[in-house]
């Protein structure tokens, strides 16, 4: 929307006052380019050569709405008019005449008694003209003595006038679409009435009505005002996640213009990308409005979200990345029109592949900051069909660890993980996601070697190192180094489980040779476990029970033969505990001048050996009298076998211990998560519920997911389990009632989650939002795609 300003040059606070206020109203409630207001004066004309006034002219018949200032100054002569002014005015009102355009606005700034009582020419000639005006009946006038009194009127008028160019359009459009200034794809022909135009019109009407205190038939709306307002804003600012989730509240009766999809659109890229590991971080709900248009295709959905890949933010770009790895769309500008899936040799590059496609992969992983998610959207896209296009990324791409990345891929699928996994195992954390999946894909196939190399490096994944040990462990392939690797993991199970297979090799070599390889890997300050765990490999029981009770009485010895657990040494473990490790400090008692803490500790790093021994043999084995003992280690509160006692007692004990440990994990950090699936696992569903409820998140998890694999589980327990503090709970909660639930029980969940009186939580609300309106959700067929699509 154009506006010309009309007016001499003793009005420049009033011309700045203009540009001000239409600064605002763009902000405000103006629309993207359709109804954008646009200032033009005078200094806007090209110079060239001709009459002076006839180069303005033009951009008075080009305007939309022509304001004109006067106040003392009349203006110079043009050669056919008196002034500047008044030939502006004369072709404004013309063109009104003959097109019912542009609306017209003046204003004149009321002069002072004295100036009245000497007005001079140029001010008579004015007040003429505001004396025909009024006679006329030509045009509305305003008037006005200070500047704030205009801005106040300037405002109001410029309300009215972009709801009247608002009407005007909504006339003359016959789809009712605003105009987001960017390309989107091709809708089908036959579309519903599109509301979002009368919605817009009402807010500004009830604004309109709020700001001069008038009645209107309309209840002012800000959120959707600001929706609005920002989808107008040429500053690309993002939706705000309590706006927008008010918003999706009464998503039903709301309908969003083309500026205002594309806007929450952005911010639901961006979200995602943002929470693309961390759901509890997810705020922006959007899959109820993403297919604006009934009939929406697969191939109009890639196309709309295609276009994003080139937006100014980051975060948007990735996320539309992101999303189409998600749902799997392959558009044709990234893959070409390739559609043989056979298996091709990684070195053939006969195949044509379209420079365009090339070029732009080779803009998303040469910079820029897309590379981590291009990367991600490759990985798990590319198949044997698009082989040609990766050997020419390989050659093309400028960034060498991109280049790794993607050759690991081609050959990946081409049956060689071996680059793949050596990127994982090099990572300083866990590998990234799109490494993880793909090798997760790749173990029930892998030989040895591959699955050897993951049990190595510094990764700290040891999720992957169980399954490359169990496939190992299958195959009969597992290496005294790969074993030795996996002593030294951080989980205390998987060392457990890797000691206890090694133990069962009968083969004196293997163990050997695995002790030597564990020895090796020893870091500095661990001395003293890779001491033990070499005596256990090493030595066989007897062995071990020859030294602990022999004349040196090794408690070394003891420890190592209670990490090897074997059942046949059980009733010496339960006499050794019952002794209070007696037979290893008697020795030390005629020792002159032995310090009684000594002796203290000798005996607890004893009575601890023997609870280990006795959480380690089976089920079948143990006795009323293990739990005893646990339970009296545990009531010493030793602090050398506090967490060895707390899990023995979880697991030897019984339901008279619940409320103790209950009490104990609530008010102390344990640093084992055994301790808290053992106490679970004796206490059932009231201590899951507790501990839910409690501070540390950890344990809030490892209960909330018992709980989702409890049958006895009930809907009110995942319910109430929704409005947890814990962003996990919240999620396992949800994820757990969508597989006890059908379409319509998650339709009313939906409708009574933000009911409650404590609060609801936006995380919650997007993951509905997913499960009941993305393709492969909850719904049967998603309400506007035609399409059935995979889960994302």
């Amino acid at each position: 929307m154009t506006i010309f300003i009309a007016s001499p040059s003793d009005l420049d606070s009033e011309r700045e006052t203009i540009r001000s206020a239409v600064d605002k109203i763009n902000i405000a409630v103006g629309a993207n380019h359709d109804l954008r207001l646009r200032v033009t004066t005078s200094e806007n004309a090209v110079r060239d050569y001709g009459r002076p006034q006839s180069l303005i002219n033009p951009l008075v018949r080009e305007c939309d709405l022509f304001i004109g200032l006067l106040s003392r100054r009349w203006g110079t002569p043009t050669g056919e008019y008196d002034s500047g002014f008044e030939e502006e005015f004369e072709t404004a009102i013309s063109r009104r005449r003959n097109e019912d355009r542009p609306q017209i606005l003046i204003w004149f700034k009321q002069p002072s008694a004295e100036e009245l009582s000497d007005p001079g020419e140029r001010l008579k000639k004015v007040l003429e003209f505001k004396s025909k005006l009024e006679k006329e009946h030509i045009t509305y006038i305003q008037t006005f003595r200070e500047i704030a009194e205009f801005s106040d009127q300037l405002q109001l008028s410029l309300f009215r006038a972009v709801l009247k160019e608002l009407q005007h359009d909504q006339i003359h459009s016959p789809e009712g679409s605003m105009s987001s200034g960017h390309a989107i794809a091709e809708a089908p022909s036959e579309q519903p009435v599109d509301e979002a135009r009368e919605q817009i019109a009402s807010t500004l009407e009830a604004y309109l009505s709020l700001v001069t205190g008038k009645a209107g038939e309309h209840r002012y709306d800000s959120d959707r005002l600001l929706l609005f307002s920002l989808a107008a804003s040429k500053d690309d600012e993002p939706i705000p996640p309590h706006t927008a989730n008010r918003l999706y509240s009464r998503r039903q009766d709301i309908s969003l213009s083309v500026a205002e999809h594309r806007l929450w659109t952005r911010g639901f890229l961006s979200d995602l990308w943002v929470g693309r590991t961390d759901s509890t971080r997810r705020v922006l709900p959007f899959w109820y409005f993403l297919s604006p248009y009934e009939g929406w295709t697969l191939e109009d959905l890639s196309d709309y979200v295609y276009q994003f890949l080139n937006d100014s933010d980051l975060s948007v770009a990735c996320g539309a990345l992101e999303f189409m790895r998600r749902i799997v769309i392959r558009p044709k500008a990234l893959w070409g029109d390739v559609t043989t899936d056979a298996a091709i040799d990684h070195q053939d590059i006969a195949i044509q592949v379209p420079g365009s496609v090339v070029e732009r992969w080779q803009e998303m992983l040469n910079g820029g900051g897309r590379q981590e998610a291009a990367i991600s959207y490759l990985a798990s896209m590319a198949m044997s069909r698009d082989v040609p296009l990766l050997n020419i990324l390989i050659a093309k791409v400028i960034d060498p660890t991109i280049v790794v990345d993607v050759r690991a891929i081609r050959d990946n699928i081409c049956g060689d993980p071996s680059g793949l996994i050596g990127l994982a195992v090099k990572s300083f954390g866990v590998p990234l996601e799109w490494q993880r999946t793909l090798i997760l894909h790749g173990v029930p196939t892998a030989n040895p070697s591959n699955l050897e190399a993951l049990l190595h490096g510094r990764h700290k994944d040891d999720g992957l190192r169980l399954l490359a040990f169990e496939q190992l462990s299958k195959m009969g392939k597992l290496s005294a180094d790969g074993l030795a690797a996996l002593l030294w993991a951080e989980d205390v199970e998987l060392q457990h489980r890797a000691l206890q297979y090694a133990l069962r090799d009968e083969t004196p070599d293997y163990r050997s040779a695995a002790g030597k390889a564990f020895a090796q890997k020893s870091p500095s300050d661990k001395q003293k476990q890779r001491d033990l765990v070499l005596l256990a490999l090493i030595s066989t029981a007897s062995e071990l029970e020859s030294m602990a009770f022999g004349p040196t009485k090794s408690i070394d010895a003891w420890e190592a033969l209670c990490l090897q657990a074997n059942e046949s040494n059980l009733e010496l473990a339960r006499k050794v505990f019952d002794a209070d490790g007696d037979e290893f400090t008697d020795v030390l008692k005629g020792v002159a001048n032995i310090d009684s803490d000594v002796l203290d500790y000798i005996a607890a790093k004893v009575r601890k050996a023997s609870l280990i021994y006795l959480t380690r043999v089976k089920s079948s084995s143990r006795t009323e009298g293990d739990g005893d003992r646990a339970r009296k280690e545990f009531h010493r509160n030793h602090w050398l076998t506090l967490e060895a006692a707390r899990f023995a007692l979880a697991v030897l004990g019984a339901g008279q211990d619940v409320t103790a440990l209950t009490v104990a994990q609530e008010r102390d950090y344990v640093r084992d998560p055994r301790v808290c699936r053992a106490l679970i696992d004796l206490a059932g569903t009231s201590v899951a519920k507790k501990l839910i409820q409690g501070n540390n998140a950890r344990d809030a998890e490892i209960a909330a997911t018992w709980l989702a694999n409890s049958p006895a589980a009930s809907e009110p327990d995942f319910l109430d389990l929704l409005y947890s503090a814990h962003g996990n709970v919240r999620m396992i909660a949800l994820r757990a009632l969508a597989a006890r639930s059908s379409y319509e029980e998650l339709i009313n969940l939906m409708a009574s989650y933000r009911q409650r009186a404590e609060g609801y939580f936006y995380n919650v609300v997007v993951e509905l939002d997913r499960l009941l309106y993305a393709p492969g959700g909850k719904h049967p067929l998603h309400p506007k795609l035609s399409i059935d699509l995979p889960i994302i």
